[in-house]
C-alpha cells in the first residue's frame, strides 16, 4: 500500500511541475510543417503580442534537439537544452521578437546536422519552409541567426536562395578554420577549408549582418580574429557589423569541449550579453529604411568594442 502511496504522490508531484512549467511556457509551443515532400520540420514557435521582427535560431553542433511535449511541457534533448541557440529564446521573445527554433528534419532524425547536411540544397528548403511560416504569422522582418555550426547554415542559405524572404544574419563564432586535422570531419575541410568564409555567394547577400563573437573563444575552429574577415565577405550588405563579447565567460567544467556546449564557444555565463547585443542590432535594423540610411553597400564592416 506505501508503495502504491508513493507512486501516486510522485506522479501528481510530476503533473503539477508540469502544468506550472506549462503555464509559464503557455507563448511557446512545438509546430510541424512539411518542408520538402514527404519531409516535415519541427520548430519551438514562439510569438509575442506584437511582434517588431523574426528569427529563425538555427542550433549548432549537430542541431538534434529531439523537440516533443509532455504534459504540455517543451521536451529538448539534455545536450542541446543550455546551448545558446535553445536557452535564450525566451530572453529574445521578451525582445518582441517572434522565434523559431528549428530541430533536425524528419530524414535527418539520425544522423542530425552535420557540416555535410548544413551546406545542402535541403537545408536552405528546410530553413526557407520556417521563414515563410514566419512571414504567414505576422509581416514583420525575418532574421536567420545562430552561432558556431549555424554560420554554415546561414551561409548555404545565403548561397543557394539569396536574401529571399530573410531581412538580416546574425552570426556568431563562426566555423572558419577548417584544417584537415579536426576531429569533427577532415574530409570536409577540403573543399571548405575555412568553413562559412568558403561557401559561395555571401557577396549576393544585400540585407543588414551582425556578425557577433567571444573575444576568448578557445575553439580552434573559430579563431576570434576570423571575424572582420567573415563580415568582408558581405560586399554588397547595406550595413555589416562587427561586435565582440568583452566580459568574462568561463567553461562550464574543465572538460568542456571548447567547440561545443559549455564553452565560452557557446558564450557559456554570458549569453544575456550576446541576447543584448544580437537584439538591439535586429530590433535597430529591421525598422530603417535600409537603402536610404545603412550606408552604400560595400562600406567596410565596423568592428564595435560592447
Amino acid at each position: 500500500m506505501r508503495s502504491r502511496i508513493v507512486k501516486c504522490t510522485s506522479a501528481l508531484v510530476l503533473l503539477m511541475l508540469a502544468t506550472a512549467s506549462g503555464q509559464l511556457l503557455a507563448d511557446e509551443k512545438i509546430v510541424e510543417i512539411e518542408s520538402r515532400p514527404g519531409v516535415t520540420q519541427k520548430f519551438i514557435f514562439i510569438k509575442p503580442e506584437q511582434p517588431k521582427a523574426a528569427m529563425v535560431l538555427i542550433p549548432g553542433a549537430g542541431g538534434k534537439l529531439d523537440l516533443g511535449t509532455f504534459l504540455g511541457v517543451t521536451t529538448i534533448n539534455p545536450a542541446y537544452a543550455p546551448s545558446f541557440a535553445v536557452e535564450s529564446r525566451k530572453e529574445f521573445a521578451k525582445n518582441s521578437l517572434m522565434i523559431a527554433v528549428i530541430d533536425s528534419p524528419s530524414d535527418r532524425k539520425k544522423d542530425g546536422m552535420g557540416w555535410g547536411w548544413r551546406v545542402t540544397d535541403a537545408h536552405a528548403r528546410d530553413i526557407e519552409a520556417v521563414v515563410t511560416f514566419l512571414k504567414k504569422q505576422a509581416n514583420v522582418p525575418v532574421w536567420l541567426a545562430g552561432s558556431s555550426n549555424a554560420s554554415l547554415s546561414a551561409a548555404n542559405f545565403v548561397s543557394r536562395i539569396g536574401n529571399g524572404d530573410v531581412h538580416g544574419l546574425a552570426i556568431g563564432a563562426a566555423m572558419t578554420n577548417i584544417t584537415p586535422d579536426n576531429e569533427f570531419n577532415p574530409a570536409f575541410s577540403t573543399q571548405y577549408r575555412y568553413g562559412a568564409m568558403s561557401v559561395s555567394g555571401l557577396d549576393s547577400f544585400t540585407g543588414p549582418v551582425l556578425i557577433y563573437w567571444h573575444k576568448d573563444d578557445e575553439c580552434v575552429l573559430s579563431p576570434p580574429a576570423d571575424a572582420p574577415r567573415l563580415a568582408g565577405k558581405f560586399t554588397k550588405s547595406q550595413k555589416v557589423e562587427v561586435r565582440y563579447i568583452e566580459r568574462k565567460a568561463y567553461a562550464a567544467s574543465s572538460r568542456a569541449n571548447p567547440c561545443l556546449t559549455g564553452s565560452i564557444h557557446d558564450l557559456n555565463g554570458v549569453h544575456e550579453d550576446a541576447v543584448k547585443i544580437i537584439a538591439e542590432y535586429i530590433l535597430k535594423n529591421s525598422t530603417m529604411n535600409q537603402a536610404a540610411q545603412q550606408g552604400a553597400p560595400g562600406d567596410a564592416p565596423k568592428a564595435v568594442r560592447p
